[in-house]
């Protein structure tokens, strides 16, 4: 690359052309960078500044995006470290064991010129990088993977990229033994712990992990990481509704209708109960309800409402009912009882009084004396056939 012959600082920096620009995507921390145009009069900075160039070459454009992801495809050991298939923001169907490579990148932007083999005011000291990522977690939100530069001659900067896995319920994980660092300077890769994530590397170059980094851009560094995403499976809800109907003992048009849901892995919102004759109650699970007169015949119905979550995150809201959940009742007139009817009693004759005057005694007297008369005569006869 060309030397950075111009070295300016402070407000005569910003007079000689410091552009302001807005990054596009991430969290980026500068507010300002340097137009890069690869000439000897190229304006630099004769102290560390991290990642503030606006069109890096190779494919690496705004520096202040330094955080990037990409769906892995071979692996992360490359060479190019500006790999194009490194974006900001990764969409993806996140299919269950689907990797990740996430991409740190760091440039001291400070004139080669003031590095004077390491002890020039180019040199960033007690450079590291604070790398973040949400292993372990399991969420249907987009997950964020950020990194911090710092050095103690230097100011910090940040940046965020994320992964969008569309809702699905999935888990992050870190894969094992994949954290790297590059720099063409060390001309191969290094390996880094895993706790590198989640925690911090030291930053050095020419010299690997020296915490010092020289000004140039042939001592630019990348840390790559690799995540997995795991799908997790939600078991299918285990719904059933039951109703239970009991009659009252004294009037038996009036009834009591009980809804009970089975609702293993949802959650039951609400019930209704159709009384069958146009009536209905709604997130009551138990209600009482009589019948009119002119109801012979009804079916209830009851239904509840479950929510759950599906396998691809969507919250659903579903109506359950079926044939436990259907009970015919039926209600018997019974006509008035009539008392059975008794024969009137036919009245017994009054019985014939005989008249005690004055005049029945002169009577009986003379009914007297002629039967006696006459049983004589009858007497007398026959003693003389004798």
């Amino acid at each position: 690359m060309k030397a950075f012959k111009k070295i300016l600082t402070g407000a005569a920096a910003l007079a000689m052309g410091l552009t302001m620009v807005m990054t596009t995507g991430g969290t980026a921390s500068a507010a300002a960078c340097y137009n890069y145009d690869a000439s000897d009069t190229m304006v630099t900075s004769a102290t560390p500044v991290f990642n503030n160039f606006c069109n890096a070459p190779y494919g690496i454009g705004a520096e202040a995006d330094f955080v990037r992801v990409r769906q892995s495809t071979n692996g992360n050991n490359e060479d190019n470290v500006a790999n194009a298939q490194y974006t900001n923001n990764v969409d993806s169907t996140c299919a269950d064991g689907t990797q990740f490579d996430v991409w740190n990148y760091v440039h001291n932007n400070a004139s080669d010129h003031l590095n004077d083999n390491g002890n020039g005011s180019a040199v960033a000291h007690n450079a590291k990088i604070a790398l973040s990522a949400p292993t372990g977690t399991t969420s249907t939100k987009p997950f964020t993977f950020g990194a911090t530069v710092s050095a103690d001659n230097a100011t910090s900067v940040s940046d965020t990229a994320t992964l969008n896995c569309g809702g699905k319920n999935v888990t992050l994980s870190m894969v094992s033994k994949s954290v790297h660092i590059y720099s063409s300077a060390y001309g191969a890769w290094h390996d880094l712990s895993d706790t590198a994530v989640n925690g911090s590397a030291n930053l050095g170059s020419p010299t690997f992990g020296s915490t010092d980094m020289w000004g140039c851009f042939n001592y630019r560094i990348v840390v790559v990481y690799s995540v997995k995403v795991t799908e997790v499976k939600t078991p299918a809800p285990v719904l059933k509704c039951v109703l239970n109907v009991v009659a009252d003992t004294k009037n038996k048009r009036m009834v009591t209708a009980t809804v009970n849901g089975t609702a293993q892995n949802a959650t039951i919102t609400g019930y209704t109960i159709d009384w069958g004759d146009r009536s209905t109650v709604s997130n009551k699970q138990t209600d009482t309800h009589t019948y009119g007169d002119k109801i012979n015949s009804a079916k209830i119905t009851a239904s509840f409402i479950a929510t759950y979550t599906d396998a691809a995150g969507k919250t659903v809201t579903q109506p359950v009912s079926g044939a436990d959940c259907i009970v015919p009742v039926s209600f018997t007139t019974t006509p008035p009882t009539t008392p059975p009817v008794t024969p009137p009693t036919r009245p017994t004759p009054a019985p014939v009084l005989v008249a005690t005057g004055a005049g029945s005694v002169a009577t009986l007297i003379g009914l007297f004396a002629g039967a006696s008369v006459i049983g004589t005569t009858l007497y007398r006869r026959m003693l003389s056939r004798q």
